[in-house]
């Protein structure tokens, strides 16, 4: 089991990806000196992403670490995405991010529960 502070770097470096990448369409939306400020403040952000993972992986397996990541991050990225640009999400979005969660606790089974 991940100790609640690994889950908590977890999610503060999901959030940097998601944060950053935000701003970088903000920015490429924009001209002048407003998307560099946009820029700028999406490279701060994303600057949070690798202290935050190398927290995360200080006392755990990189595989399972990635891989949480990978499809939180995905979720993650998948809601506020729609949400900050007005999308909506179908049923097969959905349906893909109960199947990323489902297999993000299974990877949370020590091999000796399985037995």
């Amino acid at each position: 089991m991940l100790h609640p502070l690994t889950w908590l770097a977890l999610f503060g470096a999901v959030s940097a990806h998601t944060g950053a990448a935000i701003c970088f369409k903000k920015a490429a939306q924009r001209t002048g000196r407003h998307a560099i400020a946009i820029f700028a403040l999406g490279n701060a952000i994303g600057f949070i992403n690798p202290i935050l993972k190398t927290i995360a992986l200080r006392n755990n397996h990189p595989n399972v670490i990635f891989a949480i990541m990978g499809g939180l991050g995905g979720i993650f990225f998948i809601i506020v995405i729609n949400w900050v640009f007005r999308g909506r999400l179908t049923r097969f979005q959905w349906f893909a991010i109960l199947i990323i969660i489902l297999g993000s606790m299974l990877l949370q089974l020590q091999p000796s529960a399985i037995r």
